[in-house]
């Protein structure tokens, strides 16, 4: 999967905890919140963590349209317990 070309969308958390790294994820589900935030269900799809699925909530992204992020294949890295997703 390539990253040359991507968005980085940042101030997100975790529901779950997850460990340092580089993950393979494809996007489930996004849903608006309130107060510019996005709730982004994904799954991970490769790896020791494969099949598992995380809630990444995502503020001050009211630029994104979180139907056009369904279905979406990405990264997410997580660095300091610091998760961010590199579309």
């Amino acid at each position: 999967m390539s990253t040359a070309n991507h968005d980085q969308m940042e101030a997100m958390e975790f529901t779950s905890p997850l460990a340092d790294g580089l993950y393979d994820v494809i996007i489930i589900w996004a849903d608006e919140v309130g107060d510019g935030a996005l709730s982004i269900d994904l799954v991970i799809t490769t790896g020791d963590k494969k099949g598992e699925l995380l809630t990444l909530r995502a503020q001050h992204l009211t630029q994104r349209d979180p139907i056009d992020l369904a279905a979406h294949p990405c990264r997410v890295r997580v660095l300091n317990g610091e998760p961010e997703i590199l579309l």
